[in-house]
């Protein structure tokens, strides 16, 4: 009854009423699972399946910005440069842990705020990175994430 009282208004209105939700909505619990697979591809010991476990939150055709940096990468190919990347930065990994300050949900979005401190090296020289990210979620309709923005604040 209600979602026909919502068709009846928004075809009133002239408004499409195929607008779609994400039948799998983000939720907490997801989120953390999804958060716990981005820790694990971050660590020295990462493996091919940790990669494989954390490209499984993803649409194949994800939309990952890094804002920050300037950096879009998208489908396939953007999928394995990331792959390659991640592979790339174990090697001068030491340690890493991100540590959730918050996490808010929508229909089909979710933006979780998170603390990273992670030490490694670049270009032979031992670095620690202390940083606060905004990572801000949107989700298709089999649940899985679409787009990626990363905000480094």
């Amino acid at each position: 009854m209600k979602n026909n009282l919502i068709t009846l208004l928004l075809t009133i209105l002239g408004i499409n009423s195929q607008v779609s939700f994400a039948s799998i909505q983000p939720n907490k619990p997801l989120i953390a699972d999804f958060m716990l697979a981005m820790n694990a591809v971050y660590q020295s010991q990462m493996t091919n399946k940790d990669i494989d476990h954390y490209f499984a939150f993803m649409s194949a055709d994800i939309v990952d910005h890094h804002v920050s940096y300037n950096v879009v990468q998208s489908g396939k190919e953007g999928r394995d440069k990331a792959r390659a990347g991640l592979l790339k930065k174990r090697e001068g990994s030491i340690s890493s842990m991100l540590k959730i300050e918050s996490i808010t949900t929508g229909t089909a979005t979710a933006v979780v705020v998170f603390n990273e401190d992670a030490h490694y090296y670049k270009k032979g020289k031992k670095k620690h990175f202390i940083g606060r990210t905004i990572l801000v979620l949107e989700f298709n309709e089999q649940g899985k994430i679409a787009v990626m923005r990363r905000y480094q604040d």
